[in-house]
This record gives structure tokens, sequence and C-alpha cells, in this order.
């Protein structure tokens, strides 16, 4: 569900958002993402909500393996 309230010109504050990540990516309020990376980022961040994401994981996604096994040399 996606609320939002107008908080001045041109500006908006978003209070919720829904995601159905099962099938095609769908965000709610009819947002579209410019990329299927932006999409798949998205997607990541939102799952698991509330808990921590490693780094490694994240470039994984994004850049595919990592270099040496280490992020910072990516």
């Amino acid at each position: 569900m996606l609320n939002s309230q107008a908080e001045g010109a041109g500006s908006r504050s978003i209070t919720g958002m829904e995601f159905k990540l099962l099938g095609p990516l769908d965000i709610g309020g009819g947002i579209r993402l410019p990329t299927r990376k932006a999409e798949a980022l998205l997607a990541f961040l939102a799952l698991p909500a509330g808990r921590p994401h490693r780094r490694d994981a994240l470039m994984g996604l994004l850049w595919g393996i990592v270099p040496n096994g280490r992020p910072g040399t990516a």
C-alpha cells in the first residue's frame, strides 16, 4: 500500500509501500524502475525486512562474483 501526503510544491512524503516480489516485481502506486538491476536491488533490500544485508551479497547481486572474495577490491 502506498500512502503519500503532499508536503510542498512538487514533493511528497511516502509513509508506506507495498511490494509484490513473486513473479515480476510490482511496486504499489505504479512506480517503475529504469533497469532490471534497480528492480533486483530493491527486491534484495526489501527482503528480509528489518535485517541487515551483507556487502558481499549486495556486490554479488549487482556486479557478479566478487574478485578474490574481497569486496573492498571490487
